[in-house]
């Protein structure tokens, strides 16, 4: 998923309940990464790029959206892709 808007110390993120986000989750920021070509000429998949954060899932509203705070590092853009941690 990803971030879409900031507000303060809070970041909306397009994910929620519906995808199986809880409060307390952590998620990693990461760099948009790269895509892999298929030998088809196709997408074989995708790498994420280097991790730059953490966010914390901090609450869930609406169907699938949630607020997540800056646990460390870098803020991510709308273009970062968001990973649960591991």
């Amino acid at each position: 998923t990803r971030a879409f808007r900031r507000e303060g110390d809070e970041f909306f993120i397009a994910a929620g309940e519906r995808s199986g986000l809880k409060p307390g989750m952590l998620l990693s920021i990461h760099n948009p990464g790269r895509t892999v070509p298929a030998p088809t000429g196709g997408i074989a998949g995708w790498i994420p790029g280097a991790k730059k954060g953490v966010l914390k899932i901090t609450a869930l509203f609406g169907s699938d959206y949630a607020i997540a705070e800056l646990l460390e590092g870098e803020a991510p853009s709308t273009a970062d892709p968001l990973l649960l941690s591991e």
